[in-house]
């Protein structure tokens, strides 16, 4: 299910983006059920899934959210999309640990990625729900619905 199917019409950037965090977050225990059934085939299938829907969800904050963000608040440089974005190369980097491992059949090597994975993204998100996004919303003031609908539209 993709998060566009789970919210019709998002009233908000907090709304549409939190729902797509525990999108991606409820598939990361199959992987690691997976894993820990050694099944490998299934776990490189299931990670590609939440792969695509990470970098969708990576995309659609810095091509849409972020520059939005930045010229309705003026925050640029080393404001919090400059950390967020910081993040998402951390991210893509674990992202491509877990697969390299999975591609090398080494399901202790994976579950090992998928673990430093999990922990940052829990941090990144953490600090995207209770800080940028709040803050676009506000920024973005009536017209918050419209900048939900552009980033579910991306």
């Amino acid at each position: 299910m993709t998060v566009a199917q789970e919210i019709e019409d998002p009233g908000s950037v907090t709304e549409y983006l939190e729902a797509d965090h525990r999108r991606l977050d409820a598939m990361i225990p199959e992987v690691e059920s997976s894993l820990q059934a050694g099944s490998l085939p299934a776990a490189v299938e299931q990670f590609a899934e939440f792969t695509r829907g990470l970098f969708r969800h990576i995309d659609a904050e810095e091509k849409v959210l972020f520059p939005a963000f930045e010229e309705l608040t003026g925050m640029t440089g080393g404001g919090p999309t400059f950390v967020m974005r910081s993040e998402h190369v951390q991210l893509r980097r674990l992202l491509e640990a877990v697969t390299s491992a999975l591609g090398a059949a080494d399901a202790a090597a994976a579950g090992e990625s998928l673990r430093r994975l999990v922990q940052t993204l829990g941090l990144h998100n953490m600090k995207e729900e209770r800080m940028l996004y709040p803050m676009a919303d506000r920024a973005a003031g009536d017209a918050r619905h419209d900048l939900a609908k552009r980033l579910q539209a991306f």
